[in-house]
């Protein structure tokens, strides 16, 4: 069984330790996973399963939890169609994104009218602080790719088509990309994850601006990017303090690590939920669990990966414009 034990002198509030016995049951686990609501808890959980091989269906299925990947932006664009979609094919009007998908303590009876009533990211299926130190991780990542670019662009010599090149292509992808996992996470329970990821996504925006501020001016244009470049390695090392608020100390890939902990979390949810309808993450998160890199015991939802419901998709939609031909020269 699993044990709590306050420890005021760890950066996270609750401490979870795990006995000699048994992994407890489902309704314990996702008991354990609300209750604690912080990433030491998460993580206790996330190595404490062994990873089970997973079929792929390649199809959704009726009468179960569809978990199926997704790339965000693309199903942002189509979401009613979708949602009819994977009504017709399931039988349910249960249609869940990445962040919307309810924990165990929001959907037993009396509370599961007001958890669905909650804005979507109010759901912790998706653990909030592993959410949000991905967020942030992934932006220390994209910022290097940036000041890669800004270097490749300097030892070349900085000239004006370069330079228009840099701004609409690197650096406007930097700025969508922070607005973007910006808007992915909100404050957790644990306020030392909170400071931690806020000063990614401050740092970032202060460098921005001052960039931006700079350019403009074609004397600085080159120093503009200089600074840009040179600004990777404080930014690197916002990495660490991070890593240590989330629990996962020591970390050299922490992007990668906070993907595989989330996709476990949301393994252990669509496991034990009880929930049948579609559940739509991102399709790395459908990877990890059919490599084994998220850890989960048991698997009682069908996965889907997010090409194999494109194609399901892409033919329906051709089927209902056939229907609607043939009812047309009735």
């Amino acid at each position: 069984m699993f044990e709590y034990v306050h420890d005021p002198k760890r950066t996270l509030p609750t401490v979870l330790r795990r006995s000699a016995v048994d992994i407890p049951g489902a309704s314990q686990l996702l008991m354990l996973q609300r209750q604690a609501g912080n990433a030491a808890t998460a993580r206790a959980l996330h190595s404490s399963f062994s990873a089970s091989p997973v079929v792929l269906q390649r199809a959704l299925v009726a009468g179960k939890l569809n978990v199926v990947g997704e790339t965000h932006t693309q199903s942002d664009k189509r979401r009613p169609v979708e949602k009819a979609f994977c009504r017709e094919m399931t039988g349910s009007t249960n249609y869940w994104t990445e962040a919307e998908f309810p924990d165990l303590h929001m959907a037993v009876p009396g509370r599961r009218a007001r958890a669905q009533a909650q804005p979507g990211r109010d759901a912790n299926a998706d653990l909030m602080e592993f959410r949000a130190a991905h967020a942030a991780a992934m932006l220390i990542g994209q910022y290097e790719r940036t000041a890669q670019a800004a270097d490749m662009l300097v030892a070349s010599g900085v000239n004006g088509s370069g330079l228009r090149t840099f701004i609409d292509q690197d650096f406007r992808k930097l700025v969508k990309y922070k607005t973007r996992t910006e808007r992915a996470w909100q404050a957790t329970q644990t306020p030392e994850v909170n400071s931690a990821v806020k000063d990614v996504f401050q740092s970032v925006e202060r460098i921005e601006k001052a960039f931006l501020a700079a350019v403009s001016t074609a004397s600085k244009r080159r120093q503009a990017l200089e600074f840009l470049r040179d600004a990777n390695g404080p930014v690197k090392q916002l990495a660490a303090p991070l890593a240590k608020a989330v629990g996962f100390p020591g970390s050299t890939n922490l992007a990668h690590e906070m993907r595989t902990a989330r996709s476990t979390m949301m393994g252990l949810a669509a496991e034990f939920s009880g929930q049948k309808g579609v559940w739509k993450v991102g399709d790395l998160h459908i990877a990890d669990v059919l490599d084994g890199s998220a850890h989960t015991q048991q698997v009682k939802a069908n996965y889907e990966s997010k090409d194999d419901f494109n194609a399901e998709l892409v033919a329906w939609a051709r089927q209902k414009r056939q229907e609607r031909a043939a009812q047309n020269q009735t």
